[in-house]
């Protein structure tokens, strides 16, 4: 990717990002058919595609379509870049378009230096105990970028997030709507960034409905969360048939093993008790005994409730720098968030987002060097160390690229670092067919 300008501007932003990527195959997937139509589901599409391919699904409301107006989630072996698009979606709308699936998204065997981009999707699953539906991956040395994802469980008992032997795993502006069972990583590093994790409730309660659960469960693993909110599950009162120790208010997470990195503007609750019982809320975290794991936590973050007890190990105080933003969305504006040192300075870049990022004296680098651009200088607040910029993404800017938004931020003792990455992709201009 070629930049276009050399100095610093925030007004022009970056006219790198509507630079064409490198050639690759365009297949369209829109289960109505018609002109240019590759496919009409998602799974031959997958099957008939080269490794760095791109896959637009077009969302459509037609009742001729297998599933109604869903998509086939599948099995993903190979580096794809798969992204949604709703043709009828709003000009006047704010957030990105997306298309709809079902079932289950399996991301398995990504080689390092290779990469898998899900973007502006919703996935959800059929309502009961037989229907199996969620995102798991397992065994992928290269990264993998769930962007603008929205997952619903739909109260189902099948219903699984869980990434295990993965080394780098991003959700960004994600939602996920757990049905009783936790996002678990295993063996993996992640990064949730402007994530909402949450649980829907059975409609059919008890029956589609195993357990409560917390939002979150780290073993073996380096988990961090930036800008993000993590509820665990309230109590529910079982059936006699059903343990009541399965059923009890849960904290946001669990740790078991390895390290969960509570960065700023993240949130962390407990579930609730609820009427009858005194509705005391949980931790918001506790550890699997024995406790072989750790807490980080970022001053401006707020973990729900401390302070924790004296046998729960206390949050390691930690300055975590972080770069974070809402929707991109072609031909829009949106904030761009820098949180480092108070009465520091932060410089904002943009780039191509680096499978397995790029160790220097500075700390990890998630741009490519060849394709970075700088944006533009600013002092980092007395109180709280952030600035906070918006920017104009333009409508012609490359959609399921994987770019990424990192800063350099510098102290007033005149260290140096970078902060952790926030990857994305652009979302289709609303009102916008490509």
């Amino acid at each position: 990717m070629q930049t276009c300008f050399s100095s610093f501007s925030v007004l022009s932003f970056v006219c790198a990002l509507s630079t064409p990527t490198s050639a690759q195959q365009i297949w369209k997937v829109n289960c109505l058919g018609g002109a240019g139509v590759d496919f009409t589901d998602l799974p031959p599409a997958v099957a008939a595609a080269a490794p760095g391919d791109e896959i637009r699904v077009y969302r459509s409301y037609g009742t001729i379509c297998p599933l109604g107006s869903y998509y086939t989630a599948t099995l993903i072996t190979k580096p794809l870049r798969i992204v949604g698009f709703d043709p009828s979606g709003s000009p006047y709308s704010s957030t990105p378009t997306r298309a709809e699936f079902q079932g289950a998204f399996v991301i398995q065997g990504i080689p390092a230096g290779q990469m898998v981009v899900l973007s502006n999707i919703n996935l959800g699953q059929g309502i009961g105990s037989a229907s199996q539906g969620g995102i798991v991956a397992v065994d992928c040395a290269g990264d993998i970028l769930l962007e603008d994802v929205y997952y619903s469980s739909n109260w189902s008992t099948g219903s699984y997030v869980h990434f295990e032997r993965c080394a780098n795993v991003v959700l960004r502006r994600c939602s996920i709507n757990l049905g009783g069972w936790p996002i678990r990583f295993i063996d993996s590093t992640a990064l949730l960034t402007s994530t909402y994790v949450d649980h829907v409730p059975s409609l059919a309660w008890p029956f589609n409905y195993e357990q409560t659960s917390e939002a979150l469960r780290v073993h073996t693993s380096t988990v961090t969360l930036i800008d993000s909110v993590l509820y665990g599950n309230d109590r529910y009162d079982p059936p006699p048939a059903y343990p009541i120790t399965n059923w009890i208010e849960r904290p946001a997470a669990v740790i078991e093993s390895g390290t969960l990195r509570v960065g700023p503007a993240t949130r962390l609750y407990g579930g609730f008790s609820g009427f009858p019982y005194p509705n005391e809320q949980a931790w918001a975290y506790r550890f699997a005994p024995p406790a072989t794991g750790t807490v980080e936590q970022d001053p401006r973050s707020l973990i729900y409730h401390m302070p924790l007890p004296a046998y729960v190990p206390q949050p390691i105080p930690t300055d975590i720098h972080a770069t974070y933003h809402a929707w991109v969305v072609g031909g829009e504006d949106f904030q761009v968030t820098v949180a480092g040192p108070a009465n520091g300075f932060g410089l904002l870049a943009i780039g191509d987002w680096q499978p397995l990022a790029l160790p220097t004296s500075l700390g990890p680098l998630a741009v490519t060097p060849a394709s970075l651009t700088l944006l533009d200088i600013a002092p980092l607040a007395a109180g709280n160390g952030s600035f906070e910029w918006t920017l104009h993404c333009p409508s012609t800017a490359a959609v399921a690229h994987a770019f990424c938004m990192q800063a350099a931020v510098l102290s007033p003792t005149g260290i140096l670092s970078l902060t952790v990455p926030s990857p994305l992709t652009v979302g289709w201009p609303n009102g916008q067919i490509p």
